[in-house]
């Protein structure tokens, strides 16, 4: 609850602030930004001026969902669970066939 407390409270949006103003003053071009789809993380970096440069899948497989997607490599390995990065062109269809898959997103905001 503690953390709960202090969301929604601009303290993101400074530190964004504060990170730009450190970024310029060290003669940097712009900032990126790495997040997953959490829509009040992305709305955010929205607002203060970023813009999504690039996207992926992170899939997490366990159980049946690996046989026919991990191949198994050595015979004395099993494969129980397996952390995976799509990134073509059906992230609708991965998304409705594993269970556990989060879009992540990199941002950018060029500075002036």
């Amino acid at each position: 609850m503690r953390a709960i407390a202090h969301q929604f409270r601009g303290i993101g949006a400074k530190l964004l602030v504060k990170a730009e103003s450190i970024a310029k003053e060290k003669g940097l071009t712009y900032l990126e930004a790495w997040t997953r789809d959490d829509d009040w993380v992305n709305a955010l970096y929205h607002k203060n001026g970023f813009v999504t440069s690039y996207s992926y899948l992170h899939v997490f497989l366990e159980g049946e969902e690996i046989q026919g997607v991990v191949k198994k490599v050595e015979s004395y390995f099993n494969v129980g669970q397996a952390f995976a990065h799509y990134t073509g062109n059906e992230k609708e269809d991965v998304k409705i066939k594993f269970n556990r898959v989060h879009e992540c997103f990199c941002y950018e905001k060029m500075l002036r």
